[in-house]
C-alpha cells in the first residue's frame, strides 16, 4: 500500500508513491540494500509496471479505480516507495482529487486493468479509471 505523496522534481508526470514500510521484502528493487528507518523497511521496490487500485465507497455506490504507470528513475528517499510515472497525471490527480477517491493506494505489479474491468461487470463495483 502506497499514498501519493509529491510529484517528481524534474518529470510532470511522474509521482512518489510512498509508505513508511508495508511493502514485503521480495518486493525490492535488488540493485538496492533494505535499510531499517526508525523500525520500519526502507527501500526501493522493483521497477516494472504496476497497476494502482482503490476500492471506495461513497452514498452506498461502491467504487474500483484501477490505473496503470511504470516506474522511473527518481530521488532515493526512506519509506518503502517508487517513482510512478503515469500517461497523465494531472487527470490521475483531478481524479483523486474530485473523488470519490482517497490518496491511500494498492499497487500490484502488473497490468491488471482488464481483469478489474470484468470483474466489476459482475458486481455492484463501478468500474472508474483514466
Amino acid at each position: 500500500q502506497g499514498e501519493f505523496t509529491e510529484r517528481h522534481p524534474y518529470d510532470d508526470n511522474a509521482e512518489l508513491l510512498w509508505h513508511c514500510g508495508p511493502f514485503p521484502l521480495s518486493c525490492k528493487c535488488p540493485s538496492v540494500n533494505a535499510k531499517l528507518y526508525k523500525t520500519k523497511p526502507s527501500f526501493k521496490i522493483r521497477d516494472g509496471e504496476y497497476t494502482v487500485a482503490r476500492f471506495q465507497a461513497e452514498k452506498g455506490k461502491y467504487y474500483l479505480l484501477a490505473l496503470l504507470c511504470r516506474t522511473t528513475e527518481g530521488p532515493d528517499t526512506f519509506g518503502t516507495y517508487m517513482w510512478a510515472k503515469f500517461d497523465n497525471l494531472p487527470a490521475v490527480e483531478r481524479k483523486l482529487i474530485e473523488g470519490p477517491y482517497i490518496h491511500h493506494v494498492s499497487e500490484i505489479e502488473g497490468n491488471f486493468i482488464e481483469a478489474f474491468k470484468e470483474f466489476a461487470k459482475y458486481t455492484d463495483l463501478i468500474f472508474d479509471t483514466i
